[in-house]
């Protein structure tokens, strides 16, 4: 296939492949031309790696280094990827040519001085140094194409090369191996007879024998026999290639040489193409297959060892079954295939990594089927294994696969967590009644023939529920925590103080509890309504409740982040230690916990003994929850009674303060350092930025995203979680019928277009955003059912948003989703008991006729 037309961008910066080209490989050129051929590779592949480049623009240079005929196919897109990094005399491609020549000489003089033979041996030890991938031969003379195959000892997936390489509406997509990412474009679609292997490579010069190397389940599926020759078409004619049957791969994998392809029988008596027709790059959109974002403006992050479709973009014919949040990778199983099928027989097997998930699992399902599930020695036939995989490390520790077929269900995870969010999906394909408390039906419980790989997008995935407003009992807390590790969330905020109740016990101050933990009364609606509720409202936790919290939540691969507001939202604890006030202002002997909604005037003071009474608290705080973060509030800070102090005044002239944000700020530093001294990171929101911060903190954006902008170009890691996108406490439509409405309108799609990463941001800020949390104010719900009508179905969306990497919002699949939920998802939340707000609107217990909120109109500001 010829390089594309010259654009403007080609024009600017490339050859065409008129000019120079390299010698074949087989043909020696003056001074060692296959060897520099290999050097080109080589040094530019170095030089982007010695300026500390990413892995993809690590690819890219290699990719655009192999020769210049390879070099002048996508000159425009080596421009655009790596050209950008370098200073700015070096970002046209005949700059970044020369220098891979020179720096090619210089390597091979390297070279002779280490003892090397050939470049051949320099050019392996480096590229293993970089990714630790052996290439063979096939890789030097095919490098332009970059399928894996067996010198790779990455097995890919079959029916994902069927969706990517047979040209069937896919775009292209990228496949990473450790660091070293592989560039694969869907090319046109041929027909071929079945189960033929073919090669497709217009620019190879000579034919070779090859190897295919594919698993048992497949030779067998595909009529392959170990040792048969099988034709291998190029375009030069054909030569053969021998087919080895390799029991290391899994079924649905096989380990193809550079370039090769399978064509696969179809359902309808066709075939479908795995492979070849690779011959060039064209497409200037390429996009980060896991972020869903331009290249450009990608961060690095660990790939999954796997092949993908760019995410929301499946072949014809595929569906997600279902599930929610969609995983990252779903092939049905064959079509011929049988299901895996539950039954008095059927037992659980795990490693010692995967115990606890081992136990939930026959927890729940034993629970749902009625079946016993014994435990079982890991290997054992016909059974559930579960098990930490090294092959998965990589990924990271929740990564994870799935493989269900009629031998029984094999998950494997990265890391423990991987196994459990495993076992969460595995719950998900036996449907909606595996998630009820009790069996409802006699019959098989069965799961389809399916292999799914999948891993999450950020590490950081949360909901804030806040439990000082109005006191959820342990139990709705326990519930809460399945229904998070339901949607593969991982973080609990529990925001425990405020001013209307304190809810952690405090051995060292009883009175926190004893008068902190209740109001005589609360308001119905916000601050303009009428209504009053008098009854007196409280409750609180002790330090056993929040341990069993947090247990509960560890084996579930939850970590709880509590929350102990400063130096604002501080009522409560005044009104317990009135000392803790500003006495020379307000008489706060007389203060109570609030009993109103908004914010309090009512504040900490700044002396050296309430910074030693919070530091008790923390201290104790810390004993409980052994999460590394801990989130102290800093919001809100009222300053009135600052201003007013003298004692305030007088503490900020000896600190040399210029004022009372910069009060704060010094006492939002206090505690940070004294945290970092006990191995915990502080976390705060946005209002922590006023007057900087100390570089380990966490930043919780919920301003907008100002603040999250802001503090990721300062080098701080953040939580996105902007309150026009994830206040899950703002009302879901317009109309007379929502209860208490509150703010703009948030709908569920609004919530699935949510985008944590703002544009903005470089690929190296970027990096410091390490997660998304939805937050559940509860003033107006003083229920579990309120909640539950507020929270869901928007954190099912939220979930898939946390957890999968998607599409620019505006590209995002709403319909697929909304098919999802109605498909199966709202009644898994009603087998779960879930309360939710039905997609035809609030059923009649939902409204709160009389009762007003404080809606506005219109979509919300973007900040």
């Amino acid at each position: 296939m010829p390089p594309p037309p010259a654009t403007r961008a080609t024009r600017r910066c490339a050859w065409t492949t008129t000019k120079r080209r390299r010698p074949p490989h087989d043909t020696p050129a003056p001074g060692g031309g296959r060897q520099l051929h290999r050097h080109r590779r080589l040094t530019l592949l170095h030089k982007a790696a010695r300026l500390g480049r990413t892995p993809y623009k690590l690819a890219f240079a290699a990719l655009a280094a192999v020769d210049k005929s390879t070099f002048a196919m996508a000159p425009h897109l080596l421009c655009e990827t790596l050209g950008p990094i370098l200073p700015a005399g070096a970002r046209s491609a005949a700059v970044l040519w020369a220098l891979a020549q020179r720096i090619a000489k210089q390597y091979a003089a390297a070279m002779r001085r280490a003892g090397h033979r050939s470049a051949d041996a320099l050019f392996d030890a480096m590229l293993e140094s970089h990714s630790g991938i052996t290439f063979t031969e096939d890789e030097y003379t095919d490098a332009w194409t970059y399928v894996p195959h067996p010198g790779h000892r990455i097995p890919l997936p079959i029916p994902e090369l069927l969706g990517l390489l047979a040209g069937l509406e896919t775009t292209p997509a990228v496949h990473t191996s450790d660091d070293f990412p592989i560039v694969l474009v869907a090319g046109q679609r041929r027909a071929f007879t079945a189960n033929t292997i073919f090669r497709d490579n217009t620019w190879r010069k000579r034919d070779t024998q090859r190897t295919l190397r594919v698993s048992p389940h497949d030779a067998e599926q595909l009529g392959l026999s170990d040792g048969a020759p099988a034709q291998v078409t190029t375009s030069r004619g054909t030569a053969q290639a021998v087919v080895e049957i390799d029991d290391r791969l899994r079924p649905g994998h096989a380990a193809l040489p550079n370039g090769f392809g399978l064509d696969l029988p179809t359902e309808d008596g066709g075939t479908e193409r795995t492979g070849g027709a690779l011959n060039t790059l064209t497409d200037l959109n390429l996009r980060d297959p896991i972020a869903g974002t331009p290249w450009h403006k990608t961060r690095p992050r660990p790939y999954p060892a796997r092949v993908y479709c760019c995410p929301g973009l499946h072949p014809k014919g595929q569906r997600s079954m279902d599930l929610v949040p969609a995983p990252l990778e779903i092939r049905p199983g064959s079509v011929d295939g049988s299901p895996f099928v539950l039954g008095f027989d059927t037992r659980v097997a795990a490693d010692a990594a995967s115990g606890t998930s081992a136990r939930w699992l026959r927890s729940v399902l034993g629970t749902a089927t009625g079946l016993p599930l014994e435990p079982a020695a890991p290997g054992a036939e016909g059974a559930i294994t579960l098990q930490v995989t090294e092959r998965l490390v990589a990924l990271g520790p929740e990564a994870y696969e799935l493989v269900a077929d009629a031998s029984g269900v094999l998950i494997e995870g990265g890391g423990p967590a991987g196994v459990f969010w495993g076992a969460q999906t595995l719950r998900q394909l036996l449907g909606p009644d595996a998630f009820r408390r009790a069996p409802l039906r006699e019959g098989s419980w069965t799961v389809p023939p399916v292999r799914i790989a999948d891993a999450p997008r950020f590490a950081w995935r949360g909901m804030m529920l806040d439990v000082a407003r109005h006191f959820m009992p342990k139990d709705g807390v326990l519930r809460y925590v399945d229904l998070l590790a339901a949607h593969k969330l991982n973080v609990l905020h529990l925001h425990l103080t405020d001013d209307q109740g304190w809810r952690i016990e405090i051995g060292r101050y009883p009175r926190l509890t004893e008068v902190g933990s209740w109001r005589a009364r609360s308001r119905i609606g916000l601050e303009e309504s009428p209504l009053w509720d008098e009854r007196p409202h409280g409750g609180y936790y002790t330090q056993d409740d929040l341990r069993e919290i947090v247990a509960y939540a560890r084996e579930r691969h939850i970590t709880v982040v509590p929350e102990i507001d400063i130096p604002g939202h501080s009522q409560a604890a005044i009104a317990a230690y009135p000392e803790l006030g500003n006495t020379d202002v307000v008489e706060t002997a007389a203060l109570a916990p609030w009993d109103d909604w908004g914010i309090s005037l009512n504040v900490l003071n700044v002396s050296e003994a309430t910074l030693a009474f919070y530091e008790n608290v923390l201290t104790e705080v810390l004993e409980v929850f052994p999460s590394e973060f801990v989130h102290i509030g800093g919001d809100e800070c009222a300053k009135e009674q600052w201003r007013a102090s003298p004692a305030v005044q007088r503490r900020i002239r000896e600190l040399g303060l210029a004022d009372e944000a910069e009060m704060q700020s010094w006492f939002i530093h206090h505690f940070d350092r004294w945290l970092a001294d006990r191995g915990r990171r502080l976390v705060g929101w946005d209002e922590i930025l006023e007057g900087g911060v100390a570089p380990g903190a966490v930043v919780s954006s919920w301003q907008g995203y100002a603040g999250g902008i802001a503090a990721a170009r300062a080098g701080h890691d953040v939580v996105m979680c902007p309150q026009e996108h994830v206040y899950l406490d703002w009302r879901q439509a317009d109309g007379p019928h929502e209860p208490v409405p509150i703010a703009h309108v948030r709908t569920l799609e609004d919530v699935y277009r949510f985008e944590p990463v703002p544009d903005s941001l470089s690929r190296a800020e970027a990096a410091h955003v390490i997660g998304v949390q939805a937050n559940v104010w509860t003033e107006t719900m003083d229920s579990a059912r309120a909640v539950d009508y507020m929270v869901f179905p928007r954190l099912s969306a939220f979930a898939e948003v946390a957890w999968r990497p998607l599409p620019p919002s505006s590209e995002r699949d709403f319909a697929d989703f909304e098919r999802r939920m109605a498909a199966a998802h709202y009644a898994r939340l009603d087998a779960l008991g879930v309360e939710y707000r039905p997609p035809s609107g609030p059923r009649p217990w939902h409204r709160r006729p009389g009762v007003r909120g404080r809606p506005n109109e219109g979509p919300p500001p973007v900040r």
